[in-house]
């Protein structure tokens, strides 16, 4: 049709399958619509002569961000972890005192006023 002879003008030969995944690129807003300003903004990003030097550039910041997961990943308790300590902090309290250090823990963790 008249939008793939366009992209195909701009040196893009975009094929009706793939058509979704381009509209999804497009769609900065993520609203399932695509104004004049998206489709220009867009259609820029697919030519020119720095697409290669993009692509290069990205997956060295998605390697970085992977890295930096891994890292915060790897400091992070495991949900399990930290509630099987916790019942086996307070199983250890008997009577009464449970109450006051369970108390204690909630005030010290509440903001101080002031």
């Amino acid at each position: 049709g008249v939008v793939q002879a366009y992209f195909r003008k701009l040196g893009l030969n975009i094929e009706r399958e793939n058509s979704k995944a381009l509209f999804r690129m497009i769609d900065g807003d993520s609203n399932g619509a695509i104004d004049l300003q998206e489709f220009v903004d867009g259609c820029l990003q697919f030519v020119g002569n720095a697409r290669q030097l993009d692509v290069v550039r990205l997956r060295r910041e998605v390697q970085g961000l992977k890295r930096t997961l891994e890292a915060v990943a790897s400091e992070v308790v495991p949900p399990e972890k930290l509630m099987a300590s916790s019942k086996h902090l307070f199983g250890r309290l008997k009577g009464p005192g449970r109450q006051t250090v369970a108390a204690a823990a909630v005030t010290t963790a509440a903001p101080s006023e002031g």
